[in-house]
């Protein structure tokens, strides 16, 4: 694991720790105020670069649960780590890691958590993926003004324009009924392309058909 973070102060440098090594990291702002760590470069084990990091701070680390995460301990506050403390690697370096189970229950009144997994990355990822915005759906009547009907909503359950429609379909607006006073199907059939209608209000005669 690469790590490239400088000298400053706990608050901050553990929170890039937790980045960079993708493991989880649990702390008190009480425990850490006022703490500087050392700088770590180089390839660690994530165990590894906290040891460093918190050498001569009179911090240390735990393992709080069985999932990876690591707390910080308050222990016997030493010297602030000088700038010649700083540490630099380029190969792996283990170090010893205090294996005494802490019991730690206490520690998570007031802790605050900083959990930085592997998802941090996706998280990350997910920012910077191009995000598209979705027209709203809207019908709108004034799309059939006058007396030529573009869409329809009969035959569909959406609406469609008439052009995408693999059946013919005539559509009367209600601007023609009502210039036309047709008020029900028999009188506003007559005025209908393709169709036939008899009687007074019809549009053709039977000549010479009678009817029993």
């Amino acid at each position: 694991m690469s790590f490239d973070i400088p000298r400053g102060k706990a608050i901050e440098t553990l929170r890039n720790a937790a980045l960079q090594g993708e493991i989880q990291i649990l702390f008190s702002d009480t425990v850490v105020d006022g703490v500087t760590t050392r700088a770590v470069y180089g390839e660690y084990s994530s165990v590894g670069a906290l040891e460093l990091m918190l050498e001569g701070t009179g911090l240390r680390i735990a393992q709080a649960n069985t999932n990876g995460a690591y707390a910080i301990l308050n222990g016997e506050r030493k010297e602030e780590a000088s700038d010649s403390d700083d540490v630099t690697s380029t190969y792996e370096k283990t170090t010893p890691m205090n294996e005494k189970k802490s019991t730690i229950s206490g520690l998570f009144k007031g802790l605050l958590g900083l959990a930085v997994a592997s998802s941090s990355g996706v998280s990350a990822q997910d920012e910077n993926e191009e995000v598209y915005e979705l027209s709203p759906f809207s019908v709108d009547a004034a799309e059939n003004s006058g007396y030529t009907a573009t869409s329809t909503l009969s035959g569909t359950r959406i609406r469609t324009d008439l052009k995408d429609l693999g059946a013919a379909i005539s559509v009367v607006t209600s601007e023609l009924m009502e210039d036309l006073g047709a008020n029900d199907a028999g009188s506003l059939l007559s005025y209908t392309a393709n169709m036939e209608v008899g009687g007074n209000q019809g549009n053709f005669s039977g000549a010479g058909v009678s009817r029993p």
